[in-house]
């Protein structure tokens, strides 16, 4: 006979910092969503068989795909809009400089303090 998988056992196979549940896997367990204080220690009993023990762990690798999916296009979202920013005409310091009105100030970090008046 194999043993019983509970939900505490499943939580503590997940790892030590996954002692929170997505709400399919909680809709799957029948546990009411959004999850209260507490839940662990009145849920922890609840026995998982193998049936629900594979439509567990597929959810989690659907969440675990859909996740990665997301970034990838958030890499690519982010390539493309490098690529297309616009070239700004190159500044030189000396052509700012003689600009009426503008004047090239240090660092404030380079700055010397000035004395008290």
């Amino acid at each position: 006979m194999a043993k019983k998988l509970t939900l505490s056992g499943y939580l503590a196979q997940r790892g030590t910092k996954a002692k929170a549940l997505t709400r399919v896997e909680a809709a799957l367990l029948g546990i009411p969503y959004p999850l209260q204080a507490g839940w662990p220690r009145r849920y922890g009993i609840v026995e998982i068989d193998d049936d629900l023990l594979t439509q567990l762990v597929a959810c989690a690798e659907a969440a675990r795909r859909a996740a990665d999916e997301k970034v990838a296009r958030a890499r690519e979202k982010s390539k493309s809009a490098v690529s297309q920013q616009l070239t700004l005409p190159s500044c030189t310091p000396a052509a700012v400089k003689g600009s009426a009105g503008f004047v090239l100030r240090r660092a404030r970090r380079y700055r010397m303090r000035r004395p008290a008046p």
